[in-house]
């Protein structure tokens, strides 16, 4: 979804410890969960979504995604806990936007800046060496 953030290198912060087949299947039951709202779906509506046979070697190495924790399990649904607070995130941020729509708009910021006194040790020198 286009208001998932994605980070190169945090994603590799996850998947660094997986072989390239765990790290294949991690991202595509990640993108499979960033198709339904709350970014949790059931276990077995995974499993008929990528074509995973139970009891397969892929079938394995999904379990085996659940129990390292990296991905987690919860009532009966799997789910990434970043996704699905990325997913928060962006629903309070959507509310905020549609209430300020209702009222005309992002408020108005102040139009004249605050004015900032510098302190003394902030002033520039008083002396001749202008070149440096």
């Amino acid at each position: 979804m286009p208001f998932m953030k994605f980070n190169w290198a945090t994603h590799d912060t996850w998947c660094h410890h997986m072989t390239f087949e765990e790290r294949g299947l991690f991202d595509a039951v990640r993108s499979v969960l960033w198709t339904v709202v709350g970014c949790k779906m059931p276990l077995d509506t995974i499993r008929l979504r990528l074509n995973i046979k139970a009891g397969s070697r892929t079938d394995k190495l999904l379990s085996g995604l659940i129990t390292k924790g990296s991905l987690s399990f919860l009532d009966g649904k799997v789910f990434d806990s970043v996704q699905v607070n990325e997913f928060s995130q962006a629903v309070s941020k959507a509310k905020v936007n549609t209430a300020n729509g209702s009222k005309g708009g992002r408020p108005k910021l102040s139009s004249v800046p605050p004015q900032r006194e510098k302190p003394e040790s902030m002033a520039p020198p008083n002396d001749d060496l202008s070149d440096f």
